[in-house]
C-alpha cells in the first residue's frame, strides 16, 4: 500500500524518525500546561464531591430537625392535654415517660441542623481581635475538638443503646423500649461530626456550600 510504503521509507531515514517523534512529543509550553489543567480538574472534581457529600449531610440534618420539631409539638400537645384532663380527675399516667423520651429526641435530633446553621452561641469577642492566621488556627483546633467530642458522645451513646437493648429495659407504664432513642441520638452525634468536618474543609479551602 502507498501509505505503508511512505511510512516505511520515512522510518528508514534517521532524520525522518526524529521528525516523527518530535511531532508526537508535546512542546515545553504544552508540558507546562498539562499539570495545571490536571490540577484544575482535580480541584473541580473534589469540589463537586464535597458539595454532593454536603448535600447528603444537609438532607440528613434537615430530616432529623423535622423529627425534633414533631417531638416538641407532641410534648406541648401531650402536656396541655394532661393538664386539662387533670381538672376532670382523668390524668394521663404515661405522660411523664413519653415527655422524657420526646425531650431527648427533641434535643438530640436538633443538634445537627443547629450546628449546620451555626445557631449556637459563639463567644467571638476575643477571637475576632486576633490576627487572621491565629483565627484560622483557632477555628481548626475548635473544629477538631468538636469532632472528637461528638465522636466520643456517639460511641458512648451507642454503647448505652446496646446495653439497653441487651437488658430489655422499657418504660414503666407503656413498656416502650428505650434503646431506639439512644441509637437515634448516637447517629445524630456522628452527623454533627460530618457537619464539623465539612465546616473545617470549608474554612481551609474556601469550598462554598
Amino acid at each position: 500500500m502507498p501509505g505503508v510504503r511512505n511510512v516505511e521509507n520515512r522510518l528508514a531515514n534517521p532524520s525522518e524518525v526524529g521528525n516523527l517523534v518530535s511531532s508526537f512529543t508535546p512542546s515545553r509550553k504544552e508540558r507546562r500546561s498539562l499539570p495545571r489543567s490536571w490540577g484544575v480538574q482535580f480541584k473541580a472534581e473534589r469540589k463537586r464531591t464535597m458539595e454532593r457529600m454536603f448535600g447528603v449531610i444537609k438532607s440528613m440534618s434537615r430530616f432529623m430537625y423535622w423529627i425534633a420539631a414533631v417531638a416538641i409539638v407532641s410534648i406541648v400537645f401531650l402536656t396541655a392535654t394532661d393538664v386539662i384532663l387533670r381538672r376532670f380527675r382523668m390524668p394521663i399516667d404515661w405522660t411523664y415517660e413519653v415527655v422524657v423520651l420526646l425531650g431527648a429526641i427533641a434535643i438530640g435530633f436538633s443538634i445537627p441542623q443547629t450546628t449546620l446553621d451555626r445557631g449556637h452561641v459563639l463567644m467571638e469577642f476575643l477571637t475576632e481581635k486576633l490576627p487572621r492566621g491565629w483565627q484560622k488556627m483557632f477555628n481548626f483546633i475548635t473544629r477538631c475538638l468538636g469532632m472528637a467530642m461528638f465522636a466520643i458522645f456517639g460511641w458512648r451513646i451507642f454503647t448505652l443503646g446496646n446495653n439497653l437493648w441487651r437488658s430489655g429495659q422499657v418504660s414503666p407504664v407503656l413498656q416502650m423500649p428505650e434503646y431506639p432513642v439512644a441509637y437515634g441520638i448516637g447517629i445524630c452525634c456522628f452527623i454533627v461530626c460530618m457537619v464539623l468536618f465539612y465546616d473545617l474543609i470549608e474554612k481551609l479551602e474556601g469550598v462554598k456550600s
